[in-house]
């Protein structure tokens, strides 16, 4: 079963064709560049835009319009965390998105930050916080809902090294329950131990 399938797509004109496809359970490392192409990736899983060239499928239809494959959860490099607000109230309005809005999906996630010990930071302005937790915290989305389909952009980055081992941890866990990966990553750092196939980007 094939979920995710790239075929010649270029996603801009630096970067080279590549051919990739991710099955359950399988993790796509695409690294090797040094621009945006990360969050340009994602954009075009989501269908918020097209490729420079080539095409993409995931769950059997092509992204497009604006809309992109039912279930799939999307993690930007940089955080789309309100600063202004607390990340709790945010992340569990977000998992409601993803069919997780009852009580014990929200008691769930508040278990997910006391298990990081981030009850208290869960609770502050996001704008207060260390600039790498918002974006540890946003994979609280997947580690819940458990989606088919995951695409995140540089998960590591400004990332304390014990931090990094709980993301490459989260990750491991969710291969096991199935879900597709794609990690856009410039500085792979740990994520290759992880990965069971790896794109380079970039000619």
């Amino acid at each position: 079963l094939v979920v995710i399938s790239m075929s010649k797509l270029r996603i801009d004109s630096s970067s080279r064709p590549m051919d990739v496809e991710a099955g359950p359970g399988r993790l796509i490392l695409f690294t090797d560049f040094s621009g945006s192409e990360g969050d340009e990736l994602l954009a075009i899983l989501a269908g918020v835009r097209k490729p420079s060239g080539g095409s993409v499928e995931v769950n059997g239809s092509q992204p497009g319009r604006g809309r992109g494959p039912s279930g799939a959860v999307f993690l930007t490099r940089a955080t789309s965390l309100d600063p202004a607000r607390p990340p709790l109230r945010q992340l569990a309005a977000r998992l409601a998105l993803h069919g997780c809005g009852s009580r014990r999906d929200r008691a769930a996630l508040v278990g997910w930050m006391a298990g990081h010990g981030l009850e208290k930071e869960a609770a502050t302005r996001t704008g207060s916080l260390p600039g790498w937790m918002p974006g540890f915290m946003e994979l609280s989305i997947p580690d819940i809902a458990r989606p088919p389909v995951l695409a995140v952009c540089d998960p590591l980055a400004s990332m304390p090294s014990s931090w990094s081992d709980r993301v490459i941890g989260i990750l491991s866990d969710l291969k096991g329950s199935g879900c597709a990966i794609v990690v856009a990553a410039p500085n792979p750092l740990g994520l290759c131990g992880i990965a069971d196939e790896i794109a380079r980007v970039e000619e």
